[in-house]
């Protein structure tokens, strides 16, 4: 193989990388039950806990 072909095999290789980890990054977060409206972030209403007398 010449050196422009192993250069542009390691481009394609960490390309492939960085998109594979933006991924499976975005799935986990899609899948994250913290994420989103439960996560109370301000975008919907708060949930109320109510405190416990001792």
């Amino acid at each position: 193989m010449a050196t422009d072909q192993l250069v542009v095999l390691l481009v394609v290789a960490v390309a492939a990388g960085f998109l594979a980890r933006r991924v499976v990054r975005s799935v986990r977060a899609a899948r994250d039950t913290a994420a989103g409206c439960a996560s109370d972030c301000g975008c919907s209403a708060a949930g109320t806990t109510k405190a416990r007398r001792a």
